[in-house]
């Protein structure tokens, strides 16, 4: 008997129980009719657990969308329902598919690009291979999530037609070709009303025009007012504990109808009833390096190629040298925040660009000279904590309940009610309490460094030296010099509640500029310069916490750092430099790309990105990845910052942003002012040559276009073809073209494939409507040499 089919044994406290989980993890089952409870984690790219157990860290979201490919898209999503399995969770909180509005955008690494289409059927495909495998995705956030600052209190302001035209297409393709089994609601308010509270979104649009049979879950703690967010559309509040006891309440009261409260809990049960249908092995794989390893390879973009020197096969010398920041950095292992928030995985190991690389250049001369370190790097020797400690005290009663000590000078410490720890765990889960660290450094040799303390409340206080600095905007403590064994006592306290927990670094600094001296005087003697660098998650990352967070996008157009100093002068010193760089959005590379030889892209790619990295170098593997946005020369050069409108108002009660640009965000906007980017959208290349030919229409019953893609090369490789719809004529405020379709081809040296596009009639009609009067095929969104006519 399907548990759906039990509805009408429940009570109104066992409905009312399934439509809460009370610790982002649980949600709950009625034990004494055998219907079992349900586990649901992050993340999007990877299993997240904070328990001790691991799990393979995939490359992020926005490289999975630079595959351009949905057999590797529903590959990754089985991977993670494989892991889900394997760990006891059934729904995966992901994919993310907001667009990329600002390349400022802190959560960019998490989505999957600027294009809709593309977004929705990358999507589709993960959503369908997790599905496969009897896990549910939770598809996120909906909607109009495009930045952090403000995220859980402002309001995204933009007119209705281009909320449905633009930024819930993805989520309309994924509905339709997909149907995922939930779908998260975003904190945001939309035109001044929170997403989880938004009738015409969760309502009219997602279950009552598209069909939506699945489950509408909130963030955790989005629901603002439970009576109104239940009324339109949202069926179940994440990390709400109220709700088992104040949903009867307003049955009883007559403010919510038992029917509708039915209609929630019929849905709650439908998914217990779906992911209890496993169709996969009895016994998943955990860990899947392999197809890391291949993702990570499918998704790296090569922007640049100068004189074919990639790949590395002798023709070029074998003298290298590698340097950079992220030559020796891990993205995957460290602290949450440096992880990314959410998108935060904990696999058993990481290989690094220069472990990858040293293991695979057989017969190079390698040399690696460190040159500067990322602040994720400077973590201080834990042989410089004397001594650290934790006591927590319950908030009410001041009462001391528990003492830990701590070795590390890098953790994580308080309940934390996410990624497979449950409420038991902890003493301090479930509780209000005061936290109070204790410690003291020692200095094992002259240094300078600093605190880096994380706070979701932004309520910590640091003390030392008879000092206190409140610690809410980390960027603005203070540094601190200590001679050789001196010592520094200090301590940090806290306000906790519940769902929440803090972090502590502490960050030590090194004056570096005799080592990058040497390098730079280095440099001319090798044949090539592999330089690692880009942003870490201390920039790309989730703003984790309520209201106006400081920092909570990306600071700076410009890379972090030294990076940019020293890329001017490394290219000046040596014309062979191949840039390698981690990034989840474009960034400002204008000070030295034209000098570059080579660029390529790597997102971040998860633990094997050091092998995938080398097999790309090496040429082992093609670098198969495309631009899923827009690269521009300038800052402004995107919509909503030439327009004044990101990030919006911030301060005071009215915290929001106006969409000003309308539709006009990526190759639209570009398009629209005539603006040649630096990269296209869709752009990039691999090592081989494609040329298009004999392209044909027919129009029996729609469009079905047809051309041939031919390998003009020595070795196989994959071409990416668009498909837009055009318009002769400019609309004032309106996108001159609009990707329909793609196809990722797979195409032997010497030989052609041919590939298909195909519009039904109501496709044709609904273009025509729209104004769209032709088609355009090319490779990328600045190449279309392919034109016919609707």
């Amino acid at each position: 008997m399907a548990y759906v089919d039990k509805l009408s044994e429940l009570t109104i406290r066992e409905k009312s129980a399934l439509c809460c989980t009370p610790d982002c993890i649980t949600y709950a089952g009625v034990p004494r009719l055998g219907i079992p409870a349900i586990r649901g984690n992050d993340g999007p790219q990877g299993v997240r657990m904070e328990d001790g157990r691991t799990s393979t860290a995939l490359p992020c979201n926005m490289a999975l969308a630079a595959t351009f490919d949905e057999e590797t898209a529903f590959e990754y999503g089985k991977v993670l329902g494989e892991e889900c399995i394997a760990n006891d969770f059934q729904i995966i909180y992901g994919p993310g598919v907001n667009l990329m509005r600002t390349p400022m955008n802190g959560r960019n690494f998490e989505y999957m690009g600027e294009e809709p289409v593309v977004a929705g059927k990358i999507g589709a495909a993960y959503v369908k291979g997790c599905q496969s495998v009897g896990v549910a995705a939770c598809l996120k956030h909906l909607a109009l999530n495009n930045q952090e600052i403000c995220r859980t209190n402002g309001s995204s302001n933009c007119d209705w037609d281009v909320i449905r035209e633009l930024y819930l297409e993805a989520f309309r393709i994924i509905v339709k070709e997909a149907s995922p089994w939930s779908i998260m609601s975003s904190y945001n308010k939309i035109n001044g009303e929170f997403a989880s509270q938004c009738g015409t979104l969760q309502q009219k649009i997602l279950k009552d025009e598209w069909g939506f049979d699945g489950v509408v879950i909130s963030d955790a703690g989005a629901v603002h007012d439970g009576k109104a967010a239940f009324l339109n559309g949202l069926d179940a509040s994440m990390a709400e504990l109220s709700f088992p006891v104040t949903i009867p309440e307003m049955v009883e009261k007559g403010e919510l109808p038992e029917s509708m409260l039915d209609e929630k809990a019929r849905r709650m049960l439908l998914l217990h009833d779906r992911v209890a249908r496993k169709n996969s092995a009895e016994n998943p794989p955990s860990l899947h390096a392999d197809f890391a390893r291949k993702c990570a390879a499918e998704s790296t973009v090569m922007l640049k190629n100068r004189d074919h020197i990639l790949p590395l096969d002798g023709k070029r010398g074998k003298k290298i040298l590698i340097t950079g920041p992220a030559a020796t950095a891990f993205h995957c292992i460290g602290s949450l925040e440096r992880q990314g928030g959410s998108g935060a995985v904990h696999p058993p190991y990481e290989v690094t660009p220069l472990a990858g690389l040293q293991s695979a250049l057989e017969g190079f001369e390698l040399t690696y000279m460190p040159c500067f370190r990322s602040e994720q790097d400077q973590l201080m020797d834990a042989e410089m904590l004397d001594k650290l400690t934790i006591r927590y005290f319950d908030l009410k009663s001041g009462e001391l309940f528990f003492e830990e000590d701590k070795l590390s000078s890098a953790f994580i410490f308080g309940p934390v009610n996410a990624g497979g720890i449950t409420t038991a765990q902890h003493p301090a889960s479930e509780r209000t309490f005061r936290a109070e660290i204790t410690g003291r450094l020692k200095a094992p040799r002259q240094m300078r460094g600093k605190f880096s303390i994380f706070d979701s409340r932004l309520n910590a206080k640091l003390r030392y030296r008879e000092e206190e600095v409140l610690t809410g905007d980390k960027d603005k403590l203070p540094f601190i010099s200590l001679d050789a064994g001196e010592t520094l006592d200090f301590s940090v306290n806290f306000d906790f509640q519940f769902v929440h927990y803090a972090e502590l670094n502490l960050l030590w600094f090194e004056d570096n500029s005799a080592q990058i001296a040497t390098l730079l005087e280095s440099a001319p003697q090798f044949d090539a310069v592999i330089y690692f660098g880009g942003r870490t998650h201390l920039q790309d990352k989730e703003a984790i916490g309520m209201g106006n967070l400081p920092t909570a996008d990306i600071t700076s157009w410009e890379l972090p750092g030294e990076q940019d100093e020293f890329l001017s002068k490394l290219v000046s010193a040596n014309r062979n430099v191949i840039g390698v760089f981690n990034a989840g959005s474009p960034f400002d590379l204008r000070a030295w790309h034209e000098k570059m030889a080579a660029i390529l892209v790597v997102w971040y790619p998860g633990m094997e990105g050091g092998n995938a990295i080398a097999d790309v170098i090496s040429g082992k593997c093609e670098p198969g990845g495309r631009l899923p946005f827009t690269w521009g020369a300038d800052i402004m050069d995107y919509a909503c910052h030439a327009n004044g409108s990101y990030p919006g108002v911030r301060e005071g009660d009215d915290p929001h942003t106006d969409y000003l640009e309308g539709g006009l965000i990526g190759y639209r906007y570009f398009d629209y002012m005539d603006k040649a980017p630096l990269y296209p959208f869709g752009g990039g290349m691999g090592y081989t040559e494609f040329a298009l030919s004999g392209a044909k229409i027919s129009r029996e019953g729609g469009i079905k276009l047809t051309l041939s893609v031919e390998n003009c090369g020595s070795r196989s490789g994959k071409e990416v073809i668009h498909l837009y719809a055009g318009k002769t004529e400019k609309t004032p405020g309106k996108p001159v073209k609009k990707l329909v379709a793609f196809r990722k081809v797979s195409v032997a040296p010497g030989k052609s494939e041919t590939v298909e596009f195909s519009l039904s009639e109501q496709e044709v009609e609904n273009l025509k409507q729209s104004s769209f009067t032709r088609l355009m095929l090319g490779r990328n969104a600045a190449d279309l040499p392919q034109i016919f006519d609707l």
